[in-house]
């Protein structure tokens, strides 16, 4: 069995996480536009059903990372 030097699996290692974080990145980008895409159309769907408060609740609660229940 070959021995691989620490250095080179820690090089190894950085490389294989920075290939994942660069192929994961537009996964987690596209999912994240999307969520904010469904909120908005959420809020539309509320204000066009005539309940103005609960889409302007829906849509104040777009880029808020911290929910709670209302």
């Amino acid at each position: 069995m070959i021995k691989i030097p620490i250095k080179f699996k820690g090089w190894m290692l950085f490389l294989v996480w920075l290939l994942v974080g660069i192929i994961y990145f537009p996964v987690y980008l596209a999912a994240w536009v999307l969520h904010i895409v469904a909120r908005v159309l959420l809020a539309m769907a509320y204000f066009f059903m005539l309940q103005p408060h609960v889409a302007k609740n829906v849509f104040n609660s777009v880029f808020v990372t911290n929910l709670r229940m209302l």
